[in-house]
């Protein structure tokens, strides 16, 4: 019976460590290749998006935040865009706006081409770009004083771009 205590107790010690330790675990996915949409093609080469073209993307998304258009721009597939709505209605104050400091760097990390069923010269390239931005946040707080918060934020713009015919 004694070593039996003995076992039963090492086991509960084991395992006590086992759940504690899977407390730290971070989940990290596996890459895998981005699924394409049905017809698309893959490009052999990733050609970045111009800068002009994502400063454009940048400044349309700034120039809405903290409107009811903002709602236009983001994707019906980000996880959670209604709750990012309400929660930006709810408690950012209405006087907010955000100002562009910089765009530090972009990233075009996936592209395909969708081409036209019924027209084959109007095909689109589409391409997933990551864009770091720092911005400003500027408010007046409760007691009327000008309030500017900083920060870095990552971005991700799915940008269509209509290839021309050769």
């Amino acid at each position: 019976m004694n070593a039996l205590g003995r076992i039963l107790g090492l086991a509960a010690l084991a395992a006590a460590f086992a759940a504690h330790a899977s407390e730290f675990r971070m989940l990290n996915p596996i890459a895998q290749p981005e699924v394409l949409p049905e017809g698309a093609i893959a490009v052999d080469r990733i050609r970045p998006v111009s800068p002009r073209v994502i400063e454009k993307a940048v400044d349309n998304l700034m120039a809405a935040w903290n409107t009811a258009q903002l709602g236009e721009l983001i994707s019906d597939r980000f996880y959670d865009k209604d709750r990012l709505l309400d929660n930006i209605a709810a408690f950012v104050p209405r006087d907010a706006t955000v100002r562009v400091l910089g765009v530090q760097s972009s990233d075009t990390v996936s592209q395909y081409i969708l081409p036209n069923q019924l027209d084959p010269n109007r095909a689109m390239r589409i391409s997933k770009v990551v864009v770091n931005v720092r911005t400003q946040v500027e408010y007046t707080d409760a007691n009327g004083q000008l309030q500017r918060l900083d920060g870095l934020n990552e971005y991700t713009f799915e940008v269509e771009q209509r290839l021309r015919k050769k």
